[in-house]
């Protein structure tokens, strides 16, 4: 045991795994962290959420996320991502939902997810998938419905049903908030110009546990500071039609700066910044 930590009510052993990379359990509850610590030193904090992923780089240094959305089972796409984020020497992947459907390589996208140990919520097509699935296998288009990703492999049921709906992350002082779509609805898009209202009401449900919320389901990149919170979206690994924005980003903290890469030609992408 490397030490103790409190989240919220909880209290948490800590288990060294190898090198700096550790693992949390608690003896009384079901709640599992992932915690990577990129130096030796971790401080001791108390936390109020659950669902929390704790990064130390052991003082305020800085850090490249690498963010990816909306996959929808395009496996070359992803890999396309993968490469591009490695070039960008990101030190860990966060995925903000929609793994499945449309394209029909959900499967072997999970078992990469799951290897490279990429963080992922809950989208509102991987709750459909997990929500229609007895029906759709033993439905006469069986064929056809694997085809467009709408029939996964039973490991990846077994994957998305771990899936939260809202993740939080924290790297050193900086606060990160995942989800989908809008943290209170998977199916609400945010917009640089959708209303003034939502951005409002973001701020007044998780201003006071985030200062970065990274969003999917758009399909659209997205950098929008509100006060002292940042929303950003990567856009969409999918490509296929005119909505999608075939993208991938690095959050670099704690600046709260995002760079958007287009996976045709690995350059960057203009998203520039609106203050809402």
């Amino acid at each position: 045991i490397h030490q103790h930590i409190q989240v919220g009510e909880h209290f948490f052993q800590c288990y060294t795994v190898h090198q700096n990379v550790f693992q949390i359990r608690g003896s009384r509850t079901s709640i599992f962290l992932d915690v990577l610590l990129f130096a030796n030193s971790f401080s001791h904090q108390t936390y109020d959420i659950n669902n929390i992923h704790l990064y130390s780089t052991g003082g305020q240094r800085t850090v490249k996320i690498g963010l990816i959305a909306d996959m929808h089972g395009d496996l070359d796409s992803f890999e396309t991502a993968l490469a591009i984020l490695e070039t960008h020497e990101v030190e860990c992947i966060l995925c903000a939902g929609d793994v499945t459907e449309r394209g029909a390589e959900a499967d072997e996208i999970v078992q990469l997810m799951k290897a490279l140990d990429i963080g992922c919520v809950m989208g509102n097509h991987d709750a459909t998938v997990l929500e229609h699935q007895a029906r759709r296998r033993e439905a006469a288009s069986h064929e056809g419905l694997t085809k467009v990703g709408r029939i996964v492999n039973d490991d990846t049921l077994r994957y998305l049903r771990t899936l939260p709906n809202r993740a939080y992350y924290r790297f050193d002082k900086t606060r990160l908030l995942m989800a989908h779509g809008a943290p209170w609805s998977e199916v609400v898009g945010l917009y640089p110009d959708s209303p003034q209202a939502w951005f409002d009401e973001l701020v007044e449900r998780h201003g006071h546990e985030a200062d970065v919320v990274v969003l999917g389901h758009t399909h659209a990149p997205l950098w929008v500071t509100i006060g002292n919170l940042t929303v950003v979206n990567p856009g969409s690994i999918y490509g296929v039609t005119i909505r999608d924005s075939h993208t991938c980003a690095v959050l670099t903290l704690p600046e709260k700066s995002l760079a958007v890469y287009s996976l045709r030609t690995g350059e960057p992408v203009s998203v520039p910044l609106t203050v809402r």
